[in-house]
């Protein structure tokens, strides 16, 4: 068999290798463009065994792209807002309505606590002891804990597992418009009434605050060993699960001497339960550490840990109760005895109103007119959160249609920086100004429909303002 001459067989081999080193040096140039568009890449140092902590490059195209996103999100917010305007003094009126008209409509019973079939499917107001000698108790279904007198059991369980916290820093370019972000992860030791589920992937070496000369945070000392994780538990009840459990009585039955009303599912509207001082009795599997706490360790054995281990979990109890009862409702009965359901009051259609369904439970003796007047304040606080929560739609709104233009100023050298912040700040108050004046506009129409005379003021007041 004739071999290649030498010569021949050396040149094509040099060529095969000049080829595939091309072929590898256009593949690292495609590489190393994808990962300067991908958002998130994980380095690691040669020749080390620690990594740096995630890192993510933004370029400027993707801040550019992003904040035109956010233009769309900033159209969609603006009607949002406006019908979040409407709902909200839309429900103010309405509300106010109903308890008018309740309020006027409303018995007072016989005595506050006498039960009459005449007052059936009438607003009535009842002010009614809780019975002596009675069946009232709440049981924890977890504990199989009875506390009689009870009206409410609050059973708390927390167990002691790792937490973890994220933490970032942000930082411009100073060339080219982009940004990036480094990203780190703490880990600490605290009781918890939720579950928490540990990321491996944040306990790899590198990933923990500390370990890297651009960590935003540094906590090196508190980091979990590798493989940690937290006891997953299933249980929904307070010995099997963690969280925070409430029970109530199924029954409460109110009268003097006899029952006149009986209340089921209203239990768990009562307001102003005052704390009930009442021993429990012990709990299989826990060790008592209170007059209505308990402990377990993660062994599940009934031990008690000085110091806290992962795992291990504590028990607390809080009971309340009532001497008396105060409603608004329209009554009903069942067997003989009173009941109480919402009363459909209100509704109208001049302002445009429907009947709103009102019954309201409060601990203690409390006359109508104070119900309804708590009643009213509670609206008036949400009427309060809700026009603030609408200016808020608004305003961000407004920002993001202008975020473009706090983007662009990051395309100048050295400066960029500084000046989008100059730009957003600017872009902040011309969509502070569009927000308010908005908020007043549509404020002001809505009103037109529920409160027209506040409603011509608040116009003109806008268009004074406007001009």
């Amino acid at each position: 068999r004739r071999s290649r001459p030498p010569r021949q067989r050396g040149r094509r081999h040099t060529q095969a290798r000049q080829d595939y080193g091309a072929s590898t040096l256009r593949r690292g140039s495609r590489e190393a463009c994808s990962l300067e568009h991908t958002k998130t890449a994980r380095k690691t140092l040669p020749n080390a065994e620690v990594s740096m902590p995630q890192v993510e490059h933004t370029s400027f195209c993707s801040r550019l792209c992003s904040s035109f996103v956010g233009v769309l999100i900033g159209l969609l917010l603006l009607p949002v807002g406006v019908v979040v305007i409407f709902k909200n003094e839309a429900n103010q009126v309405c509300s106010t309505k109903a308890f008018t008209d309740m309020s006027a409509q409303t018995v007072e019973l016989k005595g506050k606590c006498t039960f009459d079939d005449f007052n059936n499917k009438r607003a009535v107001h009842l002010a009614c002891p809780v019975l002596e000698n009675r069946t009232v108790w709440a049981t924890d279904a977890g504990t199989a804990i009875t506390v009689r007198d009870a009206l409410k059991i609050v059973a708390t369980t927390e167990m002691w597992q790792w937490k973890e916290e994220k933490h970032s820093a942000t930082k411009d370019d100073s060339v080219g418009g982009g940004q990036t972000t480094t990203t780190c992860f703490c880990f600490h030791q605290a009781w918890s009434t939720s579950l928490t589920s540990l990321n491996s992937a944040h306990l790899q070496p590198g990933m923990v605050c500390g370990e890297g000369p651009a960590d935003p945070a540094s906590c090196v000392d508190s980091r979990p060993p590798y493989g940690a994780r937290n006891p997953a538990l299933r249980g929904a009840d307070s010995t099997s699960g963690v969280g925070v459990f409430t029970s109530y009585s199924p029954k409460v039955s109110l009268g003097i001497g006899s029952v006149q009303f009986e209340l089921t599912e209203q239990v768990r509207s009562i307001q102003g339960m005052r704390p009930l001082d009442a021993a429990v009795s012990d709990v299989q599997g826990w060790q008592r550490t209170g007059p209505r706490s308990f402990y377990q360790n993660a062994g599940l054995n009934g031990g008690f840990h000085a110091t806290p281990q992962i795992g291990d979990r504590r028990l607390t109890l809080k009971l309340f109760t009532a001497e008396s009862v105060s409603a608004v409702g329209a009554q009903s009965s069942v067997g003989g005895v009173g009941r109480l359901k919402a009363f459909a009051a209100g509704g109208s259609a001049v302002p445009p109103c429907d009947a709103r369904r009102v019954q309201a439970y409060r601990a203690g003796i409390v006359d109508a007119d104070a119900i309804f007047d708590d009643l009213q304040a509670e609206v008036d606080g949400m009427t309060v959160v809700f026009r603030i929560l609408a200016f808020v739609i608004l305003w961000l709104g407004f920002s993001l249609i202008g975020g473009p233009l706090s983007v662009t100023p990051h395309l100048f050298p050295f400066i960029g920086s500084w000046l989008a912040g100059l730009t957003r700040c600017i872009v902040g108050a011309i969509a502070f100004l569009c927000a308010l004046s908005w908020w007043s506009l549509f404020t002001a129409l809505a009103y037109l429909f529920y409160k027209p005379l506040l409603g011509l003021v608040l116009l003109a007041a806008a268009a004074a303002a406007a001009a």
